[in-house]
C-alpha cells in the first residue's frame, strides 16, 4: 500500500505520511535512529543544501530577481 502517495504541493504530508507508516509497520519492524536520520536528511537538510546551492549559483549572475 502506497503511503501519502499523490502528495501534491502539501509539504507536510511526506513527513507525516512517512511517520503513520512507520507506526503501521508488520509486527517485528522498529523504526530506528537510521529511519529518523534519514527522514531529517532527505526531508529537511538535502532541501536547505540544494537550496542554498541554487541561491550561490543564480544570484552573483542576476538569474534571480531579489526585491
Amino acid at each position: 500500500m502506497a503511503i501519502s502517495s499523490g502528495m501534491g504541493t502539501s509539504g507536510l504530508v511526506d513527513k507525516s505520511g512517512v511517520i503513520t507508516g512507520w507506526t503501521q509497520m508488520p509486527e517485528g519492524y522498529t523504526t530506528g535512529a537510521f529511519d529518523w536520520v534519514g527522514m531529517i536528511l532527505i526531508c529537511f537538510v538535502l532541501p536547505l543544501a540544494i537550496t542554498w546551492a541554487i541561491g550561490k549559483i543564480f544570484v552573483p549572475k542576476e538569474l534571480s530577481r531579489r526585491r
